[in-house]
């Protein structure tokens, strides 16, 4: 009786232990500045971290600088949980590819997340949450920007502008219960 108690107690201490070590890899933003750091790709942010909104965040102090999060060197491969709160004043103007709150993202989670502010405009694969996406969960997003692309190349839109797939290796990109009132843009042929 006492070992079986015994074993109990020490898979109760390793799941807390468990518990906890997942708990503290999560980096909780409450401040724009913290969204900014994030955002800035010359600071060697976590790609690959976990990341979770505690509060709504307004972004319209940042009148520049704003970019998007993840870069085709770095794409951003974490998890990012708005805990349904918004981010808001967001305007990303630039004269490049995959322009959106977020840029590249790979094999990612990305939800409960609503997205509001002045425009997001950018050349071509453009989009109000994500521009460019490969294997990426997108759930319970909303964007409210104008979305606008001034390339050819086209691939604009309110959750996603571009979307690579690999049905053969199971590459998929997913978006489920999320919705678009912003303006769509983008060049006619």
């Amino acid at each position: 009786m006492k070992k079986k108690l015994l074993a109990s107690l020490l898979i109760v201490a390793v799941m807390l232990c468990v518990f906890a070590l997942g708990a503290s890899a999560v980096t909780e933003i409450s401040t724009a500045a913290q969204l900014k750091e994030l955002m800035d790709e010359d600071t060697l942010y976590q790609v690959n971290g976990h990341y979770k909104l505690t509060k709504d965040i307004d972004m319209s102090a940042y009148t520049t600088g704003q970019s998007p999060i993840g870069t085709s060197d770095k794409k951003f491969k974490g998890t990012f949980d708005g805990n349904h709160h918004t981010i808001k004043g967001l305007n990303i103007d630039a004269d490049s590819n995959s322009v959106g709150l977020f840029g590249y993202v790979e094999g990612a989670n990305i939800m409960n997340l609503t997205v509001e502010g002045v425009a997001i405009k950018g050349k071509n694969y453009v989009g109000g949450i994500v521009a460019w996406a490969r294997g990426v969960n997108i759930d319970n997003c909303h964007n409210k920007i104008k979305v606008t692309g001034t390339g050819t190349d086209g691939c604009v839109g309110g959750i996603l502008g571009y979307a690579v797939f690999d049905t053969n290796n199971g590459v998929k990109v997913i978006i489920e219960n999320s919705t678009n009132s912003g303006a769509i843009e983008g060049v006619k042929y």
